[in-house]
């Protein structure tokens, strides 16, 4: 019987896997799909059913706080740990202070990935979506509309995976919107720091038997309440 079950978003489940790995954790890996994000309280049901079929010494989500859909879970007969981020941005960047700095630079970037590409929803998907429907020129003025206060799509490179396959699809989204295209460095640090057992309290929750996992535990000494709003990544 394996001593860790992950459950996780599948747009970061290379990552989570990769860190496993280097880390030299064993895991039972459960990967629920990202359109959860759309719908918070049937993504809490979900993860909770996993948790409550779970019979390990340890559980790990693979989410950040994910527009509330993770609020109200509890941990049963395990503890139970989770990134305080708000999505998965933070996690991909390697920590909350590396995404503020790319925030404070730049507010207005799309986030790329692999997981994002293959599981997620981007401009070019939509666009290609309402094509069925509406002529090119008409859609391009759309999306562009769209998108319009995005200035850069940046393409983030964890090197878990071989990016070149990943940047013409990314030069092609950035081309759509009318943006530059910026690769940037990710970084597995909170990825293997969530496998290595020594959760620093700035950085993660950890859940005892019995606990529920509430708004307030995301946050950071001296932060304040806010109202959620869904993000890119959730």
């Amino acid at each position: 019987m394996k001593r860790v079950k992950v459950i996780g978003c599948e747009t970061i489940s290379d990552e989570l896997k990769k860190s496993a790995e280097i880390m030299g954790v064993e895991a039972e890996f459960v990967f629920l799909p990202h359109g959860l994000h759309k719908r918070p309280e049937e993504m809490r049901g979900e993860i909770q059913k996993e948790i409550d079929h779970s019979n390990t010494a340890l559980i790990i989500l693979g989410y950040g706080q994910c527009s509330n859909g993770v609020i109200g879970v509890k941990a049963r007969n395990s503890p139970l740990v989770i990134p305080r981020t708000d999505d998965c941005i933070a996690l991909l960047l390697g920590s909350r202070q590396r995404y503020r700095e790319e925030f404070n630079a730049e507010p207005g970037t799309y986030y790329l990935t692999k997981g994002w590409i293959e599981h997620g929803d981007d401009p070019l998907k939509v666009h290609r979506r309402y094509l069925e429907k509406y002529d090119e020129q008409t859609m391009l003025w759309v999306t562009r509309e769209t998108y319009k206060h995005y200035t850069r799509i940046a393409l983030i490179n964890t090197g878990t995976y071989e990016i070149k396959d990943y940047r013409a699809y990314a030069r092609e989204v950035a081309e759509l919107c009318g943006v530059r295209l910026e690769e940037i460095p990710g970084s597995l640090a909170m990825f293997k720091e969530l496998f290595g057992r020594e959760w620093k309290k700035e950085d993660f929750i950890v859940l005892s038997p019995g606990e529920e996992l509430t708004l307030k535990m995301f946050l950071q000494e001296g932060e304040k309440l806010k109202r959620p709003g869904p993000g890119q990544f959730g």
